[in-house]
């Protein structure tokens, strides 16, 4: 196993779980089942926690889980982390059960200590901000191709004039304190966890969608597959890396309060080598 923990006590664990893999996608349950009780995401806590049966998780993102231990199945058992998320992300190779697909294993101790402990129902004392646009939202997309060796060369970009390279002039320039949405759109084959630098941003939505993608990289002819979805229950709080699906336009908001030249990219690391990496500036007005 690649991490293995003896002697964990029969109540509540919390765990703090980032993925710091250079590709690889993680979904993980617990065998036997047990559930995670989520109560924070990349950048802090929910508002409420949130009960999954599994976690999914990106390059790059980070959960803040608490798994009780005290059901008398597992009472000097070993509870395991197995890994079933293909790569690529969602539709790729399943995970070797030896190597790739085994992640963690807990060896539940049977001490009769009670664990008095509680989640509580709330988990912030203000709730995450009500944030609501006060500029025009802007429209994103991300490309995949071949460079002139005949390698995968993944890019960013805008929908209105196609594929940018991180030398190409700055498209994204919200001013300092401005609340902007992005549209982000995945014309690709591959999920990629996108990751905006020094924000924490709300996930909004998730759609569907086909079109036409021109020569150059620009998006014509946007058609929608379907409705709006809502986050799910894993991207409820705080981010700075989402996922964005195959085929899908992903809403992000965020309150740009620092200002500076940062980057957003994908987290795939030969991704944003090559060259899935653009500077974002937050101006400040004169």
């Amino acid at each position: 196993w690649m991490c293995l923990l003896e002697g964990v006590g029969p109540g509540g664990c919390r765990l703090r779980l980032p993925t710091g893999s250079g590709a690889r996608a993680y979904a993980v349950p617990l065998e036997p089942r047990l559930q995670f009780v989520l109560v924070g995401t990349d950048g802090g806590f929910l508002e409420s926690p949130v009960a999954l049966e599994r976690l999914v998780l990106g390059p790059a993102e980070r959960a803040d889980v608490i798994v009780d231990f005290s059901p008398a199945a597992v009472r000097g058992r070993t509870v395991l982390l197995r890994n079933s998320a293909p790569t690529p992300f969602p539709s790729g190779d399943p995970p070797h059960p030896r190597t790739t697909g085994r992640v963690m294993a807990f060896r539940v101790g049977g001490s009769s200590v009670r664990d008095g402990s509680r989640i509580p129902d709330r988990l912030r004392r203000e709730s995450l901000p009500d944030l609501r646009p006060t500029a025009p939202i802007r429209e994103l997309v991300l490309l995949e191709g071949k460079d002139g060796h005949g390698r995968l060369k993944t890019l960013l970009g805008t929908v209105r004039d196609g594929a940018r390279t991180w030398h190409d002039p700055v498209t994204e320039d919200p001013v300092l304190d401005a609340v902007e949405a992005w549209d982000i759109y995945n014309t690709t084959p591959d999920t990629h966890p996108i990751h905006v630098h020094l924000v924490h941003f709300r996930v909004v939505s998730h759609r569907g969608f086909s079109g036409e993608v021109e020569e150059n990289g620009a998006l014509r002819e946007v058609r929608w597959g379907g409705d709006e979805r809502p986050p799910g229950a894993d991207e409820r709080g705080p981010k700075d890396t989402v996922r964005v699906p195959p085929k899908t336009r992903t809403r992000i908001i965020a309150r740009f309060d620092r200002p500076g030249r940062y980057v957003w990219h994908c987290h795939i690391l030969s991704h944003e080598d090559h060259e899935m990496m653009r500077p974002f500036v937050v101006r400040e007005l004169p």
